[in-house]
């Protein structure tokens, strides 16, 4: 037996005290099978021990449905029973259901086990990163991927809703910070609309791959199972992502999936400040170009699916190949140079790319945000590292101006607005 890992089931339930403190839902309680409330056949240094000790990945997965998603709780309990018995494979979810005792660890190497506590924040960085502590301590890994899954919306929102603790979300500059001390190989994103350049480029420094749609999903439809299996041969972290996309994808309905590399994203953000600084440029000379450049980001795929009035951000959220290829056609040859040097560049991050074709058949595996509509989240331009760093943000304002009238920078309406899209069937 490991010595580092005597104890496993007293360090577990500290732990998730300690979570409990972080995420500010009440005194740490004690500690202990009895007080904590822990089930399970056998120990878990026993369960560790019949591991052999390291494997070549480990999946961490938070899966934050104190909200109206706990419909589908029933997916995730059975994915982290199947997950539990793949060789060479660490597993560990925790499950956060609506109440103030809805926390439950369940597939932890093996054997199912369950910790009824008070109310954490599951829709808190901290809690986030208070697991993959406890995570990196309990299982040894050569490589990581975090899971997150629950309510999505991309760069502007953020991801996880935790209702019982004030609708609490993670903004992606949070979870960054989060990442660059508790670095994942893969991360994964269960969710709406998250995969962006911009949030790849948040997080490049504490992930290398991100996995992620860049349409509306469904909660419950990704075969966890498959997953696991895609992550047990010990492949590289860009192998790996590439099988579990390829598993994932023919099951999802209706959706996207792809993995890209966030090294990638620094020289798509430079050609997209390229583009913005052309683009800036010509309508400075030609006032009248604002209104092609408009129609030409109008074609490209976008992922509206409602017209109400809560969900119009996503309206702007775009494919940036797809939308890089309409720009290109314009005759100005630095604008167009720029689109196509921004369509390579993005190309290079994707590192496989599934779409169901009848819904979204101009997505190729990355988007972001551009919105044509007259306004610009102020939000975005203000905390954004992608916006920050570049003149993209400078550009959205000036294409979405009206006049001399008015400021398109407008401060988002509706920040907990998340699509609800339940696995059809449910």
């Amino acid at each position: 037996m490991n010595r580092p890992r005597l104890g496993a089931k007293i360090a577990l339930a500290s732990a998730l005290a300690a979570t409990c403190a972080l995420a500010a839902c009440g005194a740490p309680q004690p500690v202990g099978p009895a007080a904590t409330g822990l089930q399970g056949a056998g120990s878990l240094d026993d369960v560790l021990a019949a591991k052999n000790g390291k494997m070549p990945w480990a999946m961490v997965s938070v899966v934050a449905h104190d909200n109206d998603l706990s419909g589908s709780d029933y997916h995730y309990t059975a994915a982290a029973r199947s997950l539990a018995g793949i060789p060479g494979l660490y597993s560990a979810m925790v499950l956060d259901t609506p109440g103030q005792d809805g926390v439950s660890v369940l597939g932890f190497n093996g054997q199912s086990i369950s910790n009824r506590d008070k109310e954490i924040n599951s829709g808190s960085a901290e809690f986030v990163g208070s697991f993959l502590t406890w995570a990196g301590r309990n299982l040894p890994a050569d490589n990581r991927m975090l899971v997150m899954a629950d309510h999505g919306g991309g760069i502007v929102r953020g991801i996880m809703v935790d209702d019982s603790s004030g609708h609490a979300g993670i903004r992606i500059p949070d979870l960054a910070g989060v990442l660059a001390e508790q670095h994942a190989q893969i991360l994964t994103f269960d969710a709406c609309l998250m995969q962006m350049v911009e949030v790849a480029y948040e997080v490049r420094k504490g992930a290398d791959v991100v996995v992620a749609a860049e349409s509306v999903t469904y909660a419950g439809s990704w075969p966890y199972q498959a997953v696991g299996r895609a992550m047990s041969g010990g492949a590289s972290p860009e192998q790996t992502a590439r099988k579990i996309v390829d598993a994932i994808g023919p099951e999802v309905y209706r959706s996207t999936i792809s993995a890209v590399s966030t090294a990638g994203s620094e020289a798509t953000a430079t050609a997209l400040d390229r583009l913005a600084q052309a683009a800036l440029a010509r309508m400075k000379q030609d006032p009248a170009f604002k209104e092609a450049l408009a129609s030409a980001i109008r074609r490209g795929q976008s992922y509206k699916f409602n017209d109400d009035p809560r969900f119009a951000l996503y309206h702007g959220y775009r494919d940036i190949i797809s939308t890089a290829r309409q720009i290109a056609k314009l005759p100005d040859p630095e604008v167009s140079g720029a689109a196509k040097a921004l369509e390579a560049a993005a190309k290079q991050m994707v590192i496989r790319s599934w779409r169901d074709e009848s819904t979204y058949p101009e997505s190729y595996g990355i988007a972001f945000y551009a919105p044509v509509d007259g306004t610009v989240d102020l939000g975005y331009a203000r905390n954004a590292s992608l916006a920050k760093d570049t003149q993209w943000d400078e550009f959205l304002v000036a294409l979405n101006s009206r006049g001399n009238f008015g400021n398109p920078l407008q401060k988002d309406k509706y920040p907990g607005a998340f699509p609800r899209l339940i696995y059809p069937g449910r």
